[in-house]
């Protein structure tokens, strides 16, 4: 059997000699027959099923056969004539199979004139598939009840190709909910709709196409559409004098706080809150805020008291948003306004009784701190830890009180009083009732005074206790007085921070007192209190230890952050800048998983180094996405945070320097806490480029390069002549820097050792910088030596040889030319 690429060759070869000769044999037509409009059916064919070839061939001269050909790689078989149809079309059918694979096709044709021509292509016989093949995924997976979802996906029969169609239909359950039909590429996209109610669901989708069926399911979870819902706290924080309700005399002032909470599932934005007393609006300015889920949003404010006699105090949230609930978006206060009183306003004195073994203490110390936080202008809290040895004996209290556990926390001495402990939120709430009850209550205007208050160091000498009467009179009066170490952060009694906790205690009673009456004293602790300040509170009391009224003394505080900076020094090199990381810590109480923030404004001034300059952010916050883990059994959390300052060195700065920053918190007080890094101007890494050694005249002469040097650096040069056996002194030499920024020595040589050794040393204001290593070279000669005469008699010599190569090479070149002139002639 020929092969084709036989057959082929001997074609063209006919073809050549055809048209060489044709414009002698003939002056007709050359050309064989046109061969058009070629077709196969079926177009993309089954490897076992035939394949119809058709073909319209004409020619001037007329179609003497067409002939059909097929080759499968090499290999070609016979032609075989091809069926004449009608007019000029002619058709094959080919019955037989081909195995998986292409196979080119030639319709060979002549005229009458014996032209050829012919017509290749090439068909593709598939594998029949045996399967389908299906793959889908449900977009969007989470989704709100009743919201449309895309099951979308593609189908493939096994052989790779996709079928020539196909139906896809979703069923969940048994139950069809959508169906749709595939594209010419086998891709779908069914849209379905998600059930009404929320939870997990799986959807059979099925394809089907040529025959086949696949299977597959996708998943999609439904969850409750978020819905924000408002809730209102409007709250009285002020001071009152009389039970039964919120009472203010004619001078004073309504102090409030509104807080909006969301506490549904969707964010809330664009909320307005106003607040009013009576038809008068109070806020200062307007708020506009949004609120994620959870979280709650306050503000304090003040309103003038009135006139003598009823008033009401009404806040109201709003909002355009229509999915947000508003159901509590209104409350309201009612207050009385009373003639004027000669006592000061008072605070509630808040007691807490606890200790380092108590569990259900954390959460009563969290909830107190928290209070605190809320209504620090109200209360003054202190904590007794009754497993401290350290504070003197409080039996008095205790039996007063009546307390035989913890936690006990006691509200003005007694008047209201909460023993055991629970849920923080369910704490907060209770203590907010009693310290609203206790500054409703009335009060003689019998008031105490810490008149003056004498501290040496860390020494509280003496304090001075004025207590004054009205137009009442005092009798079967006493005073407790407290140390307190005010905030003691991780550094509490035994490692527990509890905060608040007294340290010294005393008691002392009051003579019977007339109105208009004034009654004062002087007393020595000699009481020593550590870093964390103190604070002194002395506590007017009745004989049933109710206390009537108190004063406190507060000194500096502990920021209620922890510092901590790079120690030793920052090396800056000239011309560059390097970041410094800066960490805060905070042990804060976290309420509702959010802590109460703590915000420092970071001020930042190079104490020294004229040519440094610092940048950072101006303020960080600590907050509840800094949590890093709770300390001492949950009874703290601690939060850290980082940030960097940026300190950029001049091109060549004279001196080192110092970076001050100042913390000083906006929030939690306005405390300050100071640290500073110190910072060297940096020294840029030197290396040593090149090094050379020569003679000029009597001196041996020593250059060197460098990279990253300064003007201001001085180079020097210690180096040692040596000989066998024996080495002379180690000598030092500056070296000077030449304009082309390399620096020189010259040196004389020592005696007549043959070899040096050197190193060089550069120096930054008399501090070395840079050593390099010991260079070892042998001693150039000098004039009038025997090296001399050898380099005198090296010049003739190499020029000469330099004389004859160059001779050498232009009679070469001249020989050649003559040889090939006298080829040419």
């Amino acid at each position: 059997m020929p092969s084709r690429a036989g057959t082929k060759t001997l074609a063209a070869v006919a073809l050549v000699v055809l048209l060489m000769v044709a414009p002698q044999l003939s002056e007709g037509d050359s050309l064989g027959p046109a061969i058009i409009d070629v077709s196969w059916s079926p177009p993309n064919p089954y490897w076992d099923e035939g394949l119809n070839v058709s073909a319209n061939v004409t020619d001037p001269d007329g179609v003497a056969s067409v002939m059909l050909q097929w080759c499968i790689g090499d290999i070609c078989y016979p032609p075989v004539p091809m069926n004449v149809g009608e007019g000029n079309s002619y058709w094959y059918f080919v019955d037989r199979t081909f195995p998986n694979t292409t196979v080119t096709f030639d319709i060979l044709a002549q005229d009458t004139q014996g032209n050829p021509s012919s017509y290749a292509f090439n068909v593709t016989f598939r594998p029949r598939p045996t399967s389908l093949l299906i793959n889908a995924t449900a977009v969007p997976y989470t989704l709100y009840p009743g919201e449309n979802f895309t099951v979308t996906g593609r189908l493939t029969l096994n052989t790779g190709e996709p079928p020539s169609s196909a139906t896809v239909r979703v069923y969940l359950s048994t139950e069809e909910v959508s169906s749709g039909q595939a594209d010419p590429f086998g891709g779908f996209n069914i849209t379905v709709k998600a059930p009404e109610s929320s939870g997990n669901y799986t959807y059979l989708v099925v394809g089907e196409g040529e025959g086949f069926r696949a299977e597959t399911e996708v998943e999609i979870r439904v969850i409750e559409r978020p819905v924000a819902d408002l809730v209102l706290h409007l709250m009285f924080t002020g001071t009152s004098r009389k039970e039964g309700g919120i009472f203010l005399f004619e001078d004073d002032l309504f102090r409030g706080r509104v807080e909006v909470e969301n506490s549904g599932t969707a964010p809330a934005g664009n909320l307005t809150i106003t607040v009013f007393r009576d038809v008068e609006e109070v806020l200062n300015e307007s708020y506009s805020f949004s609120l994620a889920p959870g979280e709650r949003w306050g503000t304090n404010f003040t309103a003038d008291a009135g006139a003598v006699g009823r008033h009401m105090i009404v806040a109201r949230v709003s909002t355009p948003q229509e999915e947000i609930s508003l159901e509590n978006n209104y409350q309201e206060l009612s207050y009385e306004v009373l003639p004027p009183s000669a006592a000061p306003q008072q605070k509630v004195l808040v007691e807490l009784f606890t200790s380092t073994t108590c569990e259900p203490c954390i959460s009563s110390e969290h909830a107190l701190d928290y209070l605190r936080y809320l209504r620090g202008d109200n209360a003054t809290v202190v904590a007794y830890v009754m497993d401290d040895p350290t504070v003197p004996t409080i039996e008095p209290i205790l039996s007063s009180y009546g307390v035989s556990g913890t936690p006990t926390v006691v509200f003005d001495g007694g008047y209201r009083v909460k023993v055991g402990g629970g849920e923080e939120e369910e704490l907060l709430q209770t203590y907010q009732t009693y310290l609203n009850e206790s500054l409703l209550r009335y009060r003689d205007p019998i008031w105490i005074e810490l008149s003056s208050v004498n501290i040496t160091g860390n020494l509280l000498e003496s304090l001075t206790i004025t207590v004054h009467t009205a137009d009442a009179s005092a009798s079967g009066l006493y005073v407790t007085l407290y140390g307190i170490t005010p905030y003691m952060g991780p550094r509490g009694f035994n490692g527990v921070p509890i905060r608040y906790s007294v340290a010294y205690y005393n008691l002392l009673y009051v003579p019977d007192m007339d109105p208009e009456d004034e009654y004062t004293t002087t007393i020595y602790p000699a009481w020593y209190f550590g870093e964390d300040g103190i604070s002194v509170v002395a506590a007017l009391r009745e004989n049933s230890g109710t206390v009537l009224s108190h004063d406190i003394y507060e000194e500096a505080k502990r920021p209620p952050f922890y510092v901590q900076v790079p120690t030793g020094e920052v090396d800056i090199p000239p011309a560059s800048s390097r970041e410094v990381t800066i960490t805060l810590e905070s042990f804060l109480y976290s309420w509702e998983e959010n802590p109460l923030p703590v915000t420092a404004d970071v001020e930042l001034a190079i104490t020294s180094g004229r040519e440094y300059e610092a940048d950072g952010p101006p303020s960080v916050t600590i907050g509840s996405e800094a949590l890093v883990g709770e300390e001492w059994g949950g009874r703290l959390k601690m939060y850290r945070t980082s940030f960097a300052i940026t300190v950029s060195a001049g091109e060549d700065p004279s001196e080192r320097g110092e970076v001050s920053l100042t913390f000083t918190t906006t929030s939690l007080g306005g405390w300050s806490y100071e640290t500073a890094i110190k910072l060297s101007r940096g020294v840029p890494e030197i290396v040593l480029l090149r090094s050379d050694i020569g003679r000029k005249g009597d001196y041996v002469v020593i250059t060197a390069s460098f990279t990253n040097m300064s003007e201001a650096y001085t180079v020097q040069l210690e180096y040692v002549f040596y000989g066998e056996g024996e080495e002379g002194p180690s000598r030092f030499a500056s070296m000077l820097r030449s304009p082309n920024s390399t620096y020189f020595a010259e040196i004389t040589p020592g005696g007549d050792y043959p070899r040096l050794k050197y190193r060089i040393y550069v120096r930054d204001r008399g501090e070395i910088i840079y050593t390099s290593d010991w260079i070892d070279v042998k001693v150039p000669p000098g004039a009038g030596e025997v090296g001399d005469k050898e380099n005198t008699l090296w010049y003739p010599v190499a020029t000469a040889v330099a004389v004859l190569i160059v001779l050498g090479a232009y009679l070469f070149a001249a020989r050649k030319k003559r040889k090939i002139e006298g080829i040419e002639e």
